[in-house]
């Protein structure tokens, strides 16, 4: 096991290394002038001089390339043009808002969607199975940008029982993690019954079920590991997609996370605020991503010899 998690982290160097020089490239190749973005067209010529000189813009390519990724080690991710603050100190304030209200999120996806595999599982085609199989036809159909106004307009005007905006009272953490749990588990939901429907004809099982063992148990104990794998590449890829997702969340429930600030930044034209944002955003997915790899390793040994 220690073995292959350090072949996983010695690829995970590279990786990041690519993910960082496709950002850096992507950003210098979109059209226009960052310093006229930012300043405007109205600018002083010699204030956008002064900022391309900030952004170190007039140097050759490849210095800015080398300097962007000394910076970047540094935990330097430059100055936001708006606050004239450190971008890193930016994000730092911003990023636990979001990361809370993604974790809470992904808990309340599996919260739901296990019991919900499992139960649907256990007999395809019956009462809950096709009642499951609504949910989860819902959850599909029905977008975050439709899920936040509804759950919105039901919780401020219907039942006015949780707070609808902002993250200071108690409770203001549910309908944002509700918005962005129902997709999520809608398609864990699936993936959990499909993979537990084709495990639920192998040997071992009716083994188990010879054995005196449950019907509950036999999904539960033994059928339920061997069918992780497909969950758990859902729960890998989709984890940077729900932080990505959080930010139309948050700017409809005024959660003050990274949707908010990204929003901010690209309105006031804060280009290092922008990069900063996509650079955490893409190290969070590539971090998923490796720790889906760990866990599959450790629910299927098999993995670790391939």
């Amino acid at each position: 096991m220690r073995r292959y998690a350090a072949r996983r982290l010695l690829l995970f160097i590279p990786t990041m290394l690519g993910l960082l020089t496709v950002v850096f490239f992507l950003g210098r190749a979109l059209p226009g002038d960052p310093a006229e973005l930012m300043l405007g067209d109205n600018a002083a010529p010699e204030a956008r001089a002064a900022l391309r000189r900030e952004l170190r813009l007039d140097e050759p390519l490849g210095s800015q390339y080398v300097g962007f990724l000394h910076d970047l080690f540094r935990g330097d991710l430059g100055t936001s043009m708006r606050t004239r603050r450190p971008v890193a100190e930016e994000l730092a304030r911003a990023f636990p808002m979001t990361a809370e209200l993604g974790g809470a999120a992904f808990l309340l996806a599996c919260a739901a969607a296990f019991p919900l595999g499992l139960i649907s599982a256990r007999r395809p085609g019956s009462a809950p199975d096709r009642l499951v199989g609504t949910f989860t036809t819902v959850g599909l159909s029905l977008p975050s940008f439709f899920i936040g106004p509804l759950l919105l307009l039901a919780f401020a005007v219907l039942w006015p029982v949780l707070p609808v905006s902002g993250s200071d009272e108690p409770g203001s953490l549910i309908l944002p993690a509700v918005t962005l749990s129902l997709p999520l588990a809608a398609v864990l939901t699936r993936v959990i019954r499909a993979s537990l429907v084709m495990e639920s004809g192998r040997d071992y099982l009716q083994c188990a079920r010879m054995k005196g063992l449950s019907e509950g148990r036999v999904y539960r104990v033994h059928a339920l590991r061997n069918a992780l794998l497909p969950p758990i590449t859902v729960l890998g890829l989709q984890a940077g997609a729900v932080l990505t997702g959080a930010i139309l969340a948050e700017r409809i429930f005024r959660w003050p996370g990274m949707g908010s600030l990204v929003i901010t930044a690209i309105k006031s034209r804060d280009y290092p605020v922008v990069q900063g944002a996509v650079i955490v955003f893409a190290l969070a997915a590539l971090l998923s991503s490796l720790a889906a790899d760990l866990v599959y390793a450790w629910a299927d040994p098999r993995v670790r010899y391939e």
